[in-house]
């Protein structure tokens, strides 16, 4: 959310304080401390915010100290120099890019992304039953960045691999730009005190530490297996079409490879009503479901890709 408001000019620079772009009535950035968060701070997880957000103080997510009485006391790091994963702060960075956008950022999605990628109707995302805010006299819920607490997003596996395959082509589905590709490279951009972190959860394989045998290039880890069977699906296809003499090889490939990835995703829409072939037989595909569909034939969609990475939810 907060990278399309960047690329619609609602954020000038990631490198600016998150508390000019609030109004006046939102006191998110107003303590000394807060005041020197920037927006590139709250992406990458070192902000080092404090305060209560819902209910729910800073130190609450991951304390820190021996003693439950050390946890309120932690020490204070200055913003952007100190990384630690935290839902609050998570927590913070959405109610930001509401006041930003000032409409509700479920809807913001559903327009900007879903809907541009197919994705069915059937995803929710959920914030607090206490993170209601009045924005232009209206109001709407302030959702959660993560499912910590409750809230959260919800979506089938169907509409998370559209979701995956448009950051695996860079912000791009078919010949559309749907995320800016500038966005994403500065999304992989590693941070001063965490090399292996980008923007928001992007995870990077940097210097390849984390993943030796992936991508040197600092991609992010969790696209890791879905690139293994992209690259597999484009072999395959490559070698079945490897005399068509109107493009280069690579070229040819990765158009190939797109193309069917595409195809295959839009014929397997998910709906409340479809079932897909999952790991366990036939499964409704809808957001409760556990299971990421995974296809238990060659032609089964895009569980031809997804096989690698069908896993239960609660691992």
């Amino acid at each position: 959310m907060v990278g399309l408001a960047w690329q619609r000019g609602l954020i000038h620079d990631v490198n600016d304080f998150a508390r000019d772009y609030m109004p006046p009535h939102v006191d998110l950035f107003e303590s000394p401390h807060n005041q020197k968060i920037k927006w590139d701070h709250l992406l990458r997880q070192t902000s080092d915010w404090q305060g209560t957000l819902w209910g729910k103080p800073d130190w609450a997510d991951r304390p820190v100290g021996d003693k439950v009485e050390d946890w309120p006391n932690r020490k204070l790091w200055e913003p952007g120099t100190h990384f630690k994963y935290n839902d609050v702060r998570v927590n913070v960075m959405a109610l930001a890019a509401l006041q930003v956008w000032r409409r509700p950022l479920p809807e913001v999605l559903r327009e900007e992304v879903m809907e541009p990628i197919g994705a069915s109707s059937t995803w929710r995302w959920y914030g607090y039953d206490n993170s209601w805010v009045e924005v232009d006299g209206q109001k709407m819920q302030s959702v959660s960045g993560g499912g910590h607490w409750g809230g959260g997003m919800f979506l089938n596996s169907c509409d998370m691999a559209r979701f995956g395959y448009l950051f695996l082509r860079n912000g791009k589905w078919k010949d559309r730009s749907i995320v800016s590709e500038k966005w994403i490279e500065m999304a992989r951009t590693p941070g001063t005190d965490n090399k292996t972190y980008g923007f928001a959860n992007w995870y990077l394989n940097t210097d390849r530490k984390p993943l030796p045998n992936g991508a040197r290039d600092g991609g992010a880890i969790r696209r890791q297996r879905l690139e293994h069977h992209l690259h597999r699906l484009g072999q395959r296809h490559r070698r079945r079409h490897a005399l068509d003499p109107r493009r280069s090889g690579a070229e040819r490939h990765d158009r190939q490879a797109d193309r069917i990835a595409e195809d295959d995703l839009d014929r397997s829409r998910g709906t409340a009503a479809s079932r897909l072939k999952c790991s366990k037989g036939p499964q409704p595909c809808h957001r409760s479901s556990p299971i990421f569909a995974t296809g238990s034939r060659a032609g089964d969609g895009f569980g031809r890709y997804l096989r690698i990475i069908a896993v239960r939810s609660s691992a």
